[in-house]
């Protein structure tokens, strides 16, 4: 079936407007209304849902959501947020864990690379940890370097504004402390 239409193309599904797409009898997207949202689904198991585009004359997959993985979300290049006059964007990490513990509903930063040999590596980490155990917003900040065996924690801000290292802090930059201490 080749449609050639010199003006739009209108599809017009009444019910709930879902339109299904098939490979040999088997279906495996749809694009449907969900109350007032625009709804596509990958319907095959497991099956990832990709955005590909066209880079110069390959095609590149530009954003991949991993279903096995519950959606797990892949960019290809990168990322810009831009917000709204007058706002900043946030890029808002969420732990759905609700522990109180101390180190508890912990959110992670990292920053990975390659080796020559195209082995991963993590380089850095920074993670937003609950600070201490009540159940109360204390937060604290974890950073963590990798020093050739895997991530080491280096330093810590407490919800308390106390800043803890696991090294020397070397002169050479000034250091200014709040209260005159230091």
């Amino acid at each position: 079936l080749l449609l050639d239409i010199g003006g739009n193309l209108q599809i017009d599904a009444d019910d709930n407007g879902e339109i299904r797409f098939l490979d040999g009898g088997t279906q495996f997207a749809t694009i449907k209304k969900d109350g007032n949202n625009a709804l596509f689904q990958s319907i095959v198991a497991d099956g990832d849902f990709q955005i590909q585009g066209i880079d110069g004359s390959s095609f590149v997959t530009a954003a991949s959501f991993d279903m096995s993985e519950g959606g797990a979300a892949t960019f290809r290049g990168n990322m810009t947020m831009n917000g709204v006059a007058g706002t900043s964007p946030i890029f808002e990490l969420i732990n759905n864990d609700n522990e109180d513990t101390d180190t508890g509903r912990e959110s992670s930063l990292r920053f990975s690379g390659h080796r020559s040999g195209g082995e991963d590596v993590i380089n850095t980490q920074i993670s937003g940890h609950h600070d201490g155990s009540a159940d109360d917003d204390d937060g604290q900040l974890l950073f963590y370097t990798n020093n050739g065996s895997g991530l080491n924690q280096v330093m810590s801000i407490s919800s308390t504004g106390r800043l803890t290292t696991t090294a020397d802090i070397v002169p050479g930059a000034d250091v200014i402390m709040a209260n005159g201490r230091g």
